[in-house]
């Protein structure tokens, strides 16, 4: 009887058994959607090598790394927060709507992840502080607003990614030629991934009565508009180019957007399976081609 009661007290004190500790760990990895933060930090790193050293210090760089993925972390979370609804109908996997992650704790994070940005920002990297608030605020903005307005959303996302490049560079120093690219094609790009991105979210949003470019554009122009945002991605990277005359190198940065390119000029109407598994929708092929530019643009400039 002695040893079974400790048994119950040692069992107590340790927590959760270890599979449950795992499984815990991944969906909040999922929440955050960890590529997504590797990512953030490594463009940010990136642009902190394109740029020069100013007058001022160069700030801490693992402060500004976990500034910038703790912000992708709390775009994704309140993100998934807001779409709970559509998310449990299309999307059952995802830590909230499965009940992995709770409502409550999701709502802590939105709250706390922030205000942890903000202190960050105020103790150790105070000129960027006006940025940090900048991108909060266009992250909250997408989750409640404007992810609603056909294509406005799909930049703001454009805008947030292209911002990590540029806040890398700040927080060195003196932007420069190479900042000035890396941020255009990230910007370009992501603009690019998330218009294909409304496809394969279409049902998931009509089901909380959001309007995207998806809805409004039917099957031929969906093709269109992403076939132009490529187009667009493809002309900013080959008219910089010329402009810059770059390494060798860069010129990889050509390649994140070929499979959409090949997806737009294709003859017979799109389906969203093909979005989803041939063309750079993925999170994980979407980061991998993202980063080969991204080091292929500071390569070629060097």
């Amino acid at each position: 009887m002695e040893n079974s009661h400790r048994f119950h007290l040692g069992t107590r004190v340790t927590g959760a058994p270890p599979h449950q500790r795992r499984r815990r760990l991944l969906a909040v990895l999922r929440l955050v959607r960890i590529e997504n933060c590797l990512l953030g930090v490594a463009t940010t790193v990136v642009g902190y090598a394109s740029a020069r050293s100013g007058d001022e210090r160069s700030l801490n760089e693992v402060v500004i790394v976990l500034i910038v993925g703790l912000g992708v972390a709390f775009g994704n979370v309140l993100n998934d927060l807001v779409d709970e609804t559509g998310d449990r109908i299309a999307k059952a996997g995802r830590p909230i709507g499965s009940g992995s992650i709770s409502h409550r704790q999701a709502r802590i994070a939105v709250v706390g992840i922030p205000l942890l940005m903000l202190i960050l920002g105020a103790l150790m990297a105070t000129r960027l502080l006006p940025f940090i608030v900048a991108v909060l605020l266009i992250a909250t903005l997408y989750s409640v607003r404007l992810k609603g307005v056909p294509f406005v959303g799909n930049v703001s996302i454009g805008v947030l990614a292209g911002s990590t490049f540029l806040f890398g560079a700040l927080a060195r120093g003196h932007p420069t030629k190479t900042t000035l690219v890396g941020t255009i094609l990230i910007t370009v790009a992501f603009t690019c991934f998330e218009l294909a991105k409304t496809i394969e979210d279409a049902d998931a949003d009509a089901a909380v009565g959001l309007t995207t470019a998806a809805h409004l554009l039917g099957h031929t122009g969906q093709r269109r508009a992403i076939l132009a945002a490529a187009l667009a991605h493809l002309a900013a990277a080959i008219g910089l180019g010329m402009a810059f005359r770059p390494g060798l190198a860069y010129w990889l940065v050509l390649t994140p957007v070929l499979p959409l390119v090949a997806y737009g000029v294709r003859l017979e109407g799109p389906r969203r399976s093909d979005i989803r598994s041939n063309h750079s929708s993925g999170s994980a092929r979407r980061s991998g081609v993202g980063l080969l530019g991204l080091l292929s643009t500071h390569t070629g400039f060097r």
